[in-house]
């Protein structure tokens, strides 16, 4: 019987064929931190988007996870703001979101060289 347990060890070859593909594990391991419309847009939606990617994730899927990413500032826009049609469509959420905190980006930058 302790033979068993260390069977994996001893026999690597079979490691890959122990673990499920990475496309196949459960969708709900995205780990990204929520979006606050505090923090810079781009960084945060091109670590999203690549955290899907590798997920494999669907729109639909990407929909679920980015809804339940948004807190603060960028849930008030979209849960207020914006109308249902674009809130089930990840697209057009994206999309609606990308202008409404670039800007605010813009806007820091803006303010941050003429305050020097």
């Amino acid at each position: 019987m302790g033979d068993l347990g260390r069977q994996h060890f001893y026999n690597r070859s079979d490691d890959f064929a122990c673990s499920e593909p990475y496309r196949q594990r459960p969708r709900d391991l995205m780990k990204v931190p929520a979006f606050d419309g505090k923090k810079e847009w781009r960084v945060w939606v091109t670590r999203f988007e690549t955290i899907a990617d590798r997920l494999q994730l669907d729109e639909d899927q990407r929909l679920d996870h980015l809804l339940q990413r948004l807190e603060g500032q960028a849930a008030t826009v979209a849960f207020t703001l914006l109308p249902p049609a674009v809130l089930h469509n990840y697209i057009d959420l994206k999309a609606e979101l990308s202008s409404r905190f670039q800007l605010v980006e813009t806007t820091k930058i803006f303010e941050a060289r003429f305050t020097r």
